[in-house]
Order: C-alpha cells, then sequence, then structure tokens
C-alpha cells in the first residue's frame, strides 16, 4: 500500500493493522478532534499517547500494515535479526505480557516438507523447561508468516558482553559455561543438539541467569552472515566457523553431544580470551585450523587464567570427540571447584545429574523405589524410606552449597 499523504489515509492504514483496538482508537479521535493532516503528526500524538511504539509508526507511515499484528501479539520493536529469522518484542494484546517473537525467513518455509519437520522439531523444544533455555510458548502462522513465540529475556548476548566488557574474569567466565552446560544437559536428555552453540546465542539476563537461544532451530536455518560455512564438498554445513567443532564441519548430520561440548569450549575460550580461538583466519583457514591446529593454550595468553583450567577448556575442545568430556555433567563437575558459585535460580532439582556423579543418583533413586513398594504393605518400610529420602535430600543439600 502507498504511504499515506492525508489523515484519512493514515487512519485507514491504521484501522487495517489492528495495532489500537476499535474502542481506543475511537476515543482517541474524540479526545483530539482538530487532527493535523500531517500523518507523520498524528503518528507522533499517537506515539506520545502511548498507542504505538516508533517502530509501528514507522511501518504505518510507510504504508506496510500487514504482519504487524500476528495472533493475540502486537509487534512492538525489532530486537534482533539473523538466518533464523527476526525476532520483535511483542506484547500480548489482552495480557499485556511481553514475549519475544521470531518470524522465519519467508523464502525457507515454502517447502512443505521443510516445514512439517520445522513444526514438529518445534514442538520438540516446546517441552524443554529449563532455567537456562529460553522457552518457547507457541508456534502459529498469519498466511505464509510462520513465527515463533518465545521467552523475553531483558538483557544481552555474551557476544555483546565480551564486547563491551572485555574478557572475563575466569571465575565469572566459569558461571556462565556451568549454566550453558546444565541447559545443554537437559536439551540433550531430551534428545535434541542446539550445533551452534556460541556468545551471540547466549543471553544474560539481569540477574545473572545465561540462557540459550534457538534450541532446536539450527537444524532448519543457518545464518547468512560471512561466519557461516556453507556449500562445502558434502552440501551445507550447519554452525558458525568461529566454534565449528571438527566433526560437524565435515558433517553437521552426524554428530552428537560432543560436538556441542567443543562448540561451548570455543566459546569458554571466547569469554576468557576476548575472542575466539583463531579469529585472525578466514572462514576456510577456521575451518581448517579447527581440524588440525590447536588454539594458543589461554594461560599463555592471560597468565591470570590457572593452567588447569587452561587444560579443562583444552579437554573440551579436543579433535577426537572421545578425547573429549563425554558429557555436559562432566565439564560442570570439572568446573565446579572453578566457580565461586552459580546463581540460585539455576540450581534446579532436575540438574541434579550435572552436579553429582549420575550413578550415585541412579542408586539412591531406585533403593527408594524398592523400599516405597515395600512401605504399602509395612509401616516400618515406610519409615525406612523416610530415612532414605532424608539422607538423599541432605547430600543433594550438601552438593548444592559447594
Amino acid at each position: 500500500m502507498a504511504a499515506p499523504t492525508t489523515s484519512p489515509d493514515f487512519i485507514a492504514v491504521l484501522r487495517k493493522s489492528h495495532l489500537i483496538e476499535k474502542e481506543r482508537l475511537e476515543a482517541f479521535l474524540c479526545a483530539h478532534p482538530e487532527l493535523s493532516e500531517s500523518p507523520k503528526e498524528i503518528a507522533g500524538e499517537l506515539t506520545k499517547s502511548g498507542l504505538l511504539t516508533s517502530f509501528q509508526s514507522k511501518h504505518l507511515l510507510a504504508g506496510r500494515y500487514r504482519g504487524l499484528v500476528l495472533g493475540q501479539y502486537r509487534l512492538m520493536e525489532q530486537i534482533g535479526k539473523g538466518g533464523t529469522g527476526v525476532v520483535f518484542l511483542a506484547e500480548h494484546r489482552s495480557l499485556k505480557r511481553r514475549a519475544a517473537i521470531k518470524v522465519l525467513p519467508v523464502g525457507r518455509t515454502t517447502e512443505k516438507e521443510t516445514l512439517e519437520r520445522f513444526y514438529r522439531e518445534a514442538r520438540a523444544v516446546a517441552i524443554l523447561d529449563h532455567d537456562n533455555i529460553v522457552r518457547a510458548f507457541d508456534i502459529n502462522h498469519e498466511g505464509n508468516i510462520h513465527y515463533l513465540v518465545m521467552e523475553y529475556v531483558e538483557g544481552e548476548s555474551l557476544q555483546k558482553y565480551v564486547e563491551k566488557n572485555g574478557a572475563m574474569p575466569f571465575p565469572e567466565a566459569c558461571r556462565m559455561v556451568i549454566q550453558v552446560a546444565q541447559g545443554l544437559q537437559h536439551a540433550h536428555t531430551c534428545g535434541l543438539i542446539h550445533r551452534d552453540i556460541k556468545p551471540a546465542n547466549l543471553l544474560l539476563d539481569r540477574t545473572g541467569i545465561v540462557k540459550i537461544l534457538d534450541m532446536g532451530l539450527v537444524l532448519f536455518f543457518e545464518d547468512e552472515d560471512s561466519h557461516l560455512t556453507r556449500d562445502l564438498s558434502k552440501g551445507a554445513v550447519l554452525g558458525t566457523a568461529d566454534y565449528l567443532s571438527p566433526e560437524q564441519a565435515l558433517d553437521c548430520h552426524n554428530v552428537d553431544v560432543r560436538s556441542d561440548i567443543y562448540s561451548l569450549g570455543a566459546t569458554f575460550y571466547a569469554l576468557l580470551a576476548g575472542n575466539p580461538p583463531f579469529h585472525d583466519s578466514n572462514v576456510t583457514q577456521k575451518l581448517i585450523d579447527h581440524q588440525i591446529k590447536d588454539p594458543q593454550p589461554l594461560h599463555e595468553r592471560r597468565p591470570e587464567v590457572p593452567r588447569p583450567l587452561s587444560d579443562i577448556v583444552h579437554k573440551m575442545m579436543a579433535k577426537k570427540p572421545e578425547d573429549r568430556f563425554q558429557t555436559h555433567a562432566d565439564v560442570v563437575a570439572a568446573l565446579l571447584p572453578w566457580s565461586k558459585g552459580i546463581p540460585i535460580s539455576s540450581r534446579r532439582a532436575a540438574d541434579i545429574t550435572a552436579i553429582m556423579p549420575v550413578a550415585m543418583v541412579t542408586e539412591f533413586s531406585d533403593r527408594l523405589r524398592k523400599i516405597w513398594q515395600k512401605a504399602r504393605r509395612s509401616p516400618k518400610s515406610l519409615a525406612a524410606a523416610a530415612v532414605v529420602l532424608t539422607v538423599l535430600v541432605g547430600i543433594l543439600a550438601w552438593r548444592l552449597v559447594l
């Protein structure tokens, strides 16, 4: 639609957008019987009154009204953009709850099979419930506009944090990586691999909690910027060259949890060094370096990083998957001694396998289950079950304060 040139034209565009409820718009018009003939001045008044945002006004003044309301959500501002889509801050029209909405690239949702696969994956991602993963609330579409409604995190990515503040002190970096590892442990337990762990996909909120973005989306969409690798001999490569594991560069579909561990190790390196391991190389050379070259040890780049901690990062980035930590629970266990503690809101009962041996949890669970089965028939066994449960809770509480 052409850009409105008169006040009636602008009001007509505004009505078509459905950004303002009919009653509120009529009340505004009644309160301003002598509106300016300038659409820009009307938009300014509506923005000043809190009925529109600057982002909405800009689109309406250009004659663009479609897609500003998706389902029950009004798009408020654009807050991000990448290969997996454009991200908007949105507000639920009746609940007034804020959310982040990712609008998927239209050109990549035209194939029926691809779209069906994406919806299946989105449903799988929606079952994830963890403090260190951005939660997905809903997925829907308006015509050919497909979008994902997610938790809105008020904060910034670790990429921007490091760009602004420089390399992190190692205890702080450990706390960040521990939280990411806990989130990935939960996701991997649910059968999902991220495949694009990097500082830009990790959000730090205002309370110090780190949350993983795009859990599962990278299976379908790739970034368009110069850091993404594509069109190699075996087809498209998924991931970001600065953080890509050697095996993922060769075959992005034949990877497991250990590929994410490598990427998390490269992320850890970037947090401690201020930039990725092979940041001075071009994309092709980075891929080669990840295959055959060890990065400069962190304790050489930053003498304040203890050698044992530098060795942990090196192990996370081992060329062969079998030489790395085998689970993110192992990563957390290795890093806990180097951390002064993690935010309490990220310590959940569901994370227990990430902070104490899995075998111990399994043993106590099996023992408690057997005692509980007997307890139905014997009050004495019921008392024994209560004792075992008390001991288990005590051990967990003791480990959580370490």
